[in-house]
């Protein structure tokens, strides 16, 4: 039988919070990573969107720039192209991971207010 080999990488940051200022470094790290804006759970323009042959993350607004009236949409990170639905960025599936986490911190930043 043969062996398999496992490798573990370990993160440089600490997983736990550094206690002030980590939720609010992580909520900074939720950005586009083509107009680097920050995503948004309420605006249309900020909301993330999935690129389905990828998963990339990319904004609506940078989405609607690139494909202009396209009906492919071409990934700004690895080129793979991913096809609209119905021809309309709207259609595309949006990342509820980054907007639940956005909507996470956003309640624990009002709590602590």
């Amino acid at each position: 039988m043969k062996e398999k080999k496992v490798i573990v990488v370990e993160s440089s940051e600490s997983e736990e919070s550094d206690g002030e200022g980590g939720d609010q470094r992580s909520y900074n790290d939720l950005k586009c990573n083509v107009c680097l804006l920050k995503y948004s759970a309420t605006s249309k323009n900020r909301s993330p969107r999935i690129l389905a042959n990828c998963g990339h993350t990319v904004c609506f607004g940078c989405i609607k720039n690139i494909t202009a009236s396209q009906k492919v949409v071409r990934c700004p990170f690895c080129k793979k192209r991913t096809n609209m639905p119905h021809g309309t960025v709207k259609k595309l599936p949006k990342n509820y991971a980054i907007i639940g986490l956005i909507e996470e911190m956003n309640k624990e930043k009002n709590e602590i207010s």
